[in-house]
């Protein structure tokens, strides 16, 4: 399967499909955690043209499409030089993002994901991979079967997101 998968950087031309692919998967998993169902401040913070072009500028950020054959199914954040634990920022990287969009979910696409944020890290000479995942996220369960461990607990602080909703694992990867 890992064959027909590929991950390939953003670039202009194809930031319409990061948005659109990007905002798609992110409704899909996430609205039941937003007061009625309205998480339209964080789509927009995360998956607007303006948004995503400005990470896009950003030099410590690394986006990604991820197409399975030639069809785009899913986007990939990353954020260089992010301290977490005993591991300084010039040690560790941020996975921010890793969105599939649910048709194409346990198909083996966020192994080979995690397989190429690996690489990636390793190349940077990076120690350690870290992320946020939701308390009532599945992702949970398939980032610790993927080498990640907890190293910690935080709520997420944003407007119209349910209370009961806004515990996260902090979570770590060693090289």
């Amino acid at each position: 399967m890992s064959n027909s998968i590929s991950i390939v950087p953003l670039s202009p031309k194809t930031l319409d499909v990061y948005v659109r692919v990007g905002r798609k998967a992110y409704e899909q998993h996430y609205l039941d955690v937003w007061e009625n169902r309205d998480a339209s401040s964080y789509v927009q913070s995360s998956f607007s043209v303006k948004a995503v072009g400005d990470d896009l500028k950003n030099g410590k950020n690394g986006l990604f499409v991820i197409y399975l054959e030639k069809t785009p199914v899913g986007v990939l954040k990353i954020v260089v030089d992010q301290p977490v634990a005993s591991f300084g920022a010039k040690e560790a990287l941020l996975l921010e993002k890793i969105y599939l969009l649910r048709e194409h979910a346990g198909k083996g696409i966020g192994k080979t994901v995690i397989q190429f944020v690996v690489e990636h890290a390793g190349q940077l000479g990076k120690k350690a991979i870290w992320l946020d995942v939701m308390d009532s996220s599945p992702a949970f369960r398939f980032y610790l079967k993927n080498g990640f461990v907890e190293v910690g607990r935080k709520n997420l602080d944003l407007p119209g997101i349910k209370q009961n909703e806004s515990g996260m694992h902090i979570l770590m990867r060693t090289l």
